[in-house]
C-alpha cells in the first residue's frame, strides 16, 4: 500500500510541476503580447514634430527669430547632452541657435532619416553651410561641426520635451 502511494504522490507531484512550468511560460508569453504597441500614426505624428522642430531650428539659425521654435519645444524642454556652456532648458536651446545666426547665418540643418516609435524618435542629420576653416597664423584650422550627426528626442503633447 504504501509503495502505491509514494507512486501516487510522485505522479502528483510531477504533474503539479509541469502545471506549474505551463503556467509560467504561459504568463511570460502572455506579458511579451501584452506590451503596448505604438501605432503607426503615433510614430508618424512624431515623425513629423521632429520635421517641424528641424524647420523651426533653420528658420531660428537663419532669422534669430525663435517664434517657431516656441511652438514646437517645450516650455519645460531638457537638454539631456547640452553643448559646452549651453543651459539644458528651451531658453538654452534658443541661446545657441541665436549665436548660430549672428556667427554663421547660413547654417542648414537637412534631416536624413528619422526612426520613431511610441514616444521616443531618432534623427540623422547633416549639416550643410556655415562650416568654414579658420587661418590662424597661416595655418588653416577646421572649426568643429555646429551639429551632431544623430539626435533622439522624447516627444510629448506634440511637442519636444
Amino acid at each position: 500500500m504504501s509503495e502505491e502511494f509514494a507512486v501516487r504522490h510522485s505522479i502528483l507531484l510531477s504533474s503539479l510541476l509541469t502545471l506549474f512550468v505551463v503556467v509560467g511560460v504561459v504568463l511570460i508569453a502572455g506579458s511579451f503580447l501584452m506590451q503596448p504597441v505604438a501605432s503607426p500614426a503615433a510614430a508618424s505624428g512624431n515623425t513629423e514634430v521632429i520635421r517641424r522642430f528641424y524647420a523651426a531650428a533653420n528658420e531660428t539659425i537663419a532669422t534669430g527669430d525663435t517664434t517657431a521654435l516656441r511652438v514646437v519645444v517645450a516650455p519645460h524642454f531638457v537638454d539631456q547632452d547640452p553643448g559646452p556652456g549651453m543651459r539644458p532648458d528651451r531658453s538654452g536651446l534658443e541661446g545657441y541657435l541665436a549665436a548660430l545666426h549672428a556667427v554663421i547665418p547660413d547654417t542648414e540643418l537637412l534631416v536624413e532619416a528619422i526612426v520613431a516609435g511610441g514616444d521616443r524618435a531618432m534623427a540623422r542629420v547633416a549639416v550643410r553651410g556655415g562650416h568654414r576653416p579658420t587661418s590662424l597664423s597661416g595655418a588653416i584650422v577646421d572649426q568643429p561641426e555646429p551639429w551632431g550627426a544623430v539626435d533622439v528626442f522624447r516627444i510629448a503633447g506634440g511637442m519636444i520635451v
